[in-house]
């Protein structure tokens, strides 16, 4: 059978957040997974091989664009990226959205949301499902757990502040925020820091992927935080993948870690 012919496609716009949603028009399964890029990146594209393979599975697989990135409205200020994902899992799930295209509303019939996102994407899925009553699991490869400057020279961490360069030329055509915001960001003081949501995620399903040659954010973040959440009473598993480095959603067309996905989902 043809692409065409049984993948299903919805663009929408729900509070200000531009999404586009992938379904299986012959085979749904009532899970509705959202993706979470890193910054400075892009959005997944829809082509990508473990998005297909999901919503062959049956998956409906969903891609927002975070506030003030891209083609959503208003100004990015990292928080509002968690606030991005959370809103969207509400409205799909409770169908208050309709498609862009044809007018008509968007009904899937969702029973279960799981965000995945990785490096600040796996930062904002975790404050996303903290935040939602719609999320009930999630996947965060690579996060960062907190971005304050004392936390991230704790563990060795790149500095934020080297990804300030490429986000001040990307400003005025993808990513658009104020400067003052990495300033609140350093010290700690803006709402994106999953340390800070322990308790919230103690009734969610959590995965933790990192791996150890990550030169980026260190997997040890990902190891004493996987702790942290064990404490809080979370059902809560961590793989470390020893030959991996800084992990972003493209590894995931790797077939062994697709099937992993698959296995976890």
């Amino acid at each position: 059978m043809a692409t065409g012919d049984w993948l299903g496609t919805y663009l929408i716009r729900y509070k200000g957040v531009l999404a586009t949603i992938l379904y299986n028009k012959s085979n749904t399964n009532g899970k509705l997974v959202l993706l979470a890029y890193g910054m400075p990146g892009f959005p997944p594209k829809i082509s990508d091989g473990y998005i297909i393979k999901l919503v062959k599975l049956g998956f409906s697989v969903g891609i927002p664009e975070y506030l003030g990135t891209f083609d959503s409205s208003g100004r990015f200020n990292f928080e509002n990226a968690a606030t991005s994902l959370a809103v969207v899992a509400s409205g799909i799930k409770e169908n208050k959205c309709t498609d862009l295209i044809s007018s008509s509303p968007v009904s899937l019939d969702i029973e279960h949301v799981t965000l995945i996102g990785a490096s600040f994407g796996g930062s904002v899925v975790l404050v996303a499902a903290a935040k939602s009553y719609s999320v009930d699991s999630v996947l965060a490869i690579a996060p960062v757990t907190d971005y304050s400057k004392k936390f991230m020279e704790y563990y060795g961490n790149e500095s934020v502040d080297s990804t300030m360069d490429l986000l001040s030329k990307l400003q005025k055509f993808t990513w658009k925020f104020d400067k003052k915001d990495v300033k609140l960001l350093n010290e700690g003081k803006l709402d994106i820091n999953p340390l800070r949501h322990m308790h919230e995620l103690k009734s969610k399903r959590v995965a933790l992927w990192h791996g150890k040659l990550d030169r980026s954010v260190n997997y040890l973040s990902s190891v004493d935080f996987f702790y942290s959440l064990k404490f809080f009473g979370c059902d809560a598993e961590l793989n470390l993948f020893p030959r991996y480095r800084h992990m972003g959603l493209g590894m995931l067309n790797n077939r062994n870690l697709q099937a992993k996905l698959i296995k976890w989902l």
